[in-house]
């Protein structure tokens, strides 16, 4: 039950004991003579945990039984409490005399060190490898059901409800138990059609306009791509796009990996597009490359209107931004769109906007914006925010 707790104060743990020199030097030294453990006997490999040693002195003290009853009485808990710990230590002394000296040699060796011990360990092993080779590794499972290791019958989905979802994409279905349908919404509850803001998704804008006729990069931006972001314009004052980052020995990258490999090509506006756009997307490298250059394309058109891209950990933009909104958004070290595009719509409500509209396909972003909505709405106090997501591009 505690394991939130211990997970939680293990960072503060490890500072502390990175600082352990500067704060108590004195401790800092005995824990470098390794004074950290208890020794309880004479045995080797046997120092034990201080911790340990308080639970097995905890449990002399109790005794046979334990302390049951004895939180009822504060008087009999408070004698117990004076008297345990002396009764255990007489207890165990008596006990240490009353052994027999037989004339043996003590045997100083730890008790994995015999062979019977160690017999009865490789038999152990033995038994485990053969019943992996016989049912199967079941740390090799891909599958998200719940079954019995040996004859592989899978449980009902309703036993003790642990069934995770397969797909993110099945969290909606969990949400729209919650919601009303638009078609059933008051009138005034639908989606605005003069929006404030709109905030892409833009690697989700690059999977879905695919390469027509297109020959070079240079085209794909200015005859596929620069006119969707336009038609974007036409009834927002800003537009924010947003790309994902692909940073060196992140998580995602294993992740990645799976979906296959891809041809690595260099982006630059005159040379040729691939030929198979979905295998060009899967080299992170190709990726980072072309969204930079879409980012360079889209903030350089002539347009009456805001448009922020992000470019790298930095942003483009047409019109400049202060200096004190350029903080808000930069540098930034989200590698995901996902929570990059909440820190956007965070600025566009400390401009003054109201009415946003996050454009994606991905459910993270949803349940994102579920969660963080109510914190966007402290930005503007008694202003009322609305904060749209649509999976339609």
């Amino acid at each position: 039950m505690n394991h939130g707790n211990y997970a939680r104060w293990l960072p503060v743990h490890l500072r502390n004991m990175r600082s352990l020199d500067q704060m108590v030097p004195h401790v800092a030294l005995e824990f470098k003579k390794a004074l950290f453990t208890v020794n309880k006997s004479l045995k080797r490999f046997s120092s034990i945990a201080i911790d340990q040693v308080h639970e097995q002195n905890n449990a002399m003290v109790k005794g046979e039984g334990g302390a049951v009853g004895l939180t009822e009485n504060p008087n009999a808990l408070h004698r117990w409490m004076l008297s345990g710990p002396e009764m255990a230590r007489l207890v165990n002394e008596f006990e240490a005399g009353m052994v027999p000296d037989t004339g043996t040699k003590e045997n100083f060796k730890h008790h994995e060190e015999h062979r019977t011990f160690q017999v009865t360990f490789f038999k152990d092993v033995k038994s485990l490898a053969a019943a992996v080779e016989d049912l199967g590794n079941p740390f090799l499972e891909e599958t998200g059901d719940l079954f019995t290791l040996d004859t592989k019958v899978i449980t009902e989905e309703s036993a003790g409800n642990l069934r995770l979802p397969k797909k993110k994409s099945e969290l909606t279905e969990c949400l729209q138990v919650l919601t009303v349908p638009q078609s059933q919404m008051p009138r005034n509850l639908e989606m605005p059609r003069n929006l404030d803001v709109i905030i892409i998704d833009g690697v989700a804008v690059v999977n879905m306009i695919k390469p027509g006729t297109e020959r070079t990069f240079s085209e794909y931006a200015a005859d596929s791509f620069i006119p969707y972001i336009r038609a974007q314009l036409s009834h927002i004052t800003r537009l924010d796009i947003v790309w994902d980052e692909y940073l060196k020995n992140s998580l995602k990258a294993t992740t990645r990996g799976k979906r296959g490999i891809g041809v690595r090509q260099c982006v630059a506006a005159d040379n040729k597009l691939p030929r198979n756009w979905q295998e060009f997307l899967r080299v992170d490298q190709n990726k980072q490359e072309l969204f930079k250059y879409l980012a360079e394309c889209v903030t350089s058109i002539d347009a009456e209107k805001q448009v922020i891209s992000t470019h790298g950990k930095q942003v483009l933009s047409i019109m400049p931004i202060s200096r004190d909104n350029i903080g808000r958004l930069v540098p930034c070290n989200h590698e995901e769109a996902d929570t990059r595009m909440l820190l956007h719509a965070a600025d566009a409500v400390q401009c003054g906007f109201t009415k946003i509209l996050l454009r994606t396909v991905d459910t993270d972003v949803l349940i994102l914006a579920i969660a963080f909505v109510e914190k966007l709405q402290e930005f503007q106090g008694n202003q009322t925010i609305e904060l749209w997501e649509s999976d339609k591009q």
